[in-house]
């Protein structure tokens, strides 16, 4: 019997398992919380854009000056609260607030210049030139507040 216990050989341990490579559910929890990561910081950097925020503020106060309107009916009250909003907007530009100050046509040409929807120069919203002033007005209330709120969409 000694004989036979001699024959065998002796016994050999498993390969210890190390940390790497990983299991396949490793790899896949891994790319979960990655991908989960990722989402986290597009949606919050999505929130904090500043120019989303611009646009839903200006949208906000839009709607509010068109209750108002649809309340009263008052063109000079309309206009001067539009105008106010356009100069909130440019002061809200952090880059570059001194063009508040413009007036005119250079109001006009800059006020185009910040959306990709140009209403200023030659649309509706040349009234802004300074006729605003005038005491008799007159003005295609839908289409200016129509053409304010595409002009607000295409802000850049």
């Amino acid at each position: 019997m000694n004989d036979s216990l001699e024959q065998l050989r002796d016994i050999h341990e498993p390969v210890e398992i190390g940390l790497f490579p990983f299991a396949p559910g490793w790899w896949v929890l891994l790319g979960l919380i990655l991908i989960g990561l990722l989402v986290f910081y597009r949606l919050k950097k999505y929130r904090n854009n500043p120019r989303r925020k611009l646009k839903k503020a200006a949208f906000k106060e839009l709607q509010r000056i068109k209750a108002s309107y649809i309340y009263n009916k008052n063109t000079t009250l309309l206009i001067e609260r539009i105008s106010k909003m356009l100069r909130k907007i440019t002061l809200s530009n952090v880059e570059n607030t001194s063009n508040a100050r413009l007036t005119g046509d250079e109001w006009l040409r800059y006020l185009d210049s910040i959306s990709a929807y140009p209403i200023f120069s030659t649309g509706c919203g040349q009234i802004f030139s300074g006729d605003q002033y005038k005491k008799e007005i007159t003005i295609d209330d839908s289409k200016l507040l129509d053409a304010l709120e595409h002009w607000i969409e295409k802000i850049q």
